[in-house]
């Protein structure tokens, strides 16, 4: 398994990162990802290399459609509440911890505040072309009580084809995060690695 170390500057330059890394991981691969990772995954999927999708309450972007109009089609959730934007950056507040990551103990909580990468503010308004869920096999993971992200989020769009299935419990970044290091068991007949990308947080 490989994890892409995307730097959140511009979703121009986080897709190259997934790309570049693809391109020294033997295939075919899946790749996984969490949150903005589903957008990333989404627009570096069309890689030849790249065997199929899974979607762990993660956003999944059409063609002529952002991050942010798709995130905007659902309830905002209480993460949004506990930010700050300076320097042209998005920063989680301590406040917004248990938000994030509350299912972690309290020393991992504080790793995460003083280590969290901080994203440029507009990120989940660019767009690059790619749509890899139109043309690979998907799977889509619902994490219906995930306290960060909106649990519609991750699912197949209206004209997509995948199966989906639904988590009911209470899945905070962390969490899915280890999750999204895992095999998916739903693609038994598609050996290959595993590549999988997240975000340490999201843009509003």
């Amino acid at each position: 398994m490989f994890a892409s170390q995307h730097g959140l500057d511009s979703l121009e330059s986080d897709v190259a990162c997934v790309n570049f890394t693809l391109n020294h991981v033997p295939g075919p691969i899946v790749l996984v990802g969490h949150s903005y990772g589903g957008t990333l995954i989404t627009k570096a999927g069309t890689h030849g290399r790249v065997g199929a999708l899974v979607y762990i309450a993660a956003l999944a972007p059409d063609e002529d459609e952002t991050s942010q109009e798709q995130q905007d089609k659902f309830p905002r959730t209480p993460i949004f509440e506990h930010v700050d934007v300076a320097d042209g950056r998005v920063w989680l507040k301590p406040s917004g911890v248990p938000h994030f990551c509350g299912d972690l103990p309290e020393a991992e909580q504080k790793l995460v505040l003083a280590t969290g990468a901080v994203p440029v503010a507009d990120l989940f308004n660019q767009q690059v072309p790619g749509t890899a869920w139109r043309t690979k096999p998907s799977w889509f993971i619902v994490a219906t009580t995930t306290t960060p992200c909106t649990p519609t989020w991750s699912g197949p769009p209206p004209s997509a084809w995948a199966p989906t299935s639904e988590v009911p419990r209470r899945l905070g970044h962390a969490d899915n995060d280890r999750r999204s290091t895992a095999r998916n068991e739903a693609a038994p007949d598609r050996p290959g690695n595993l590549l999988a990308t997240t975000s340490r947080f999201q843009a509003q």
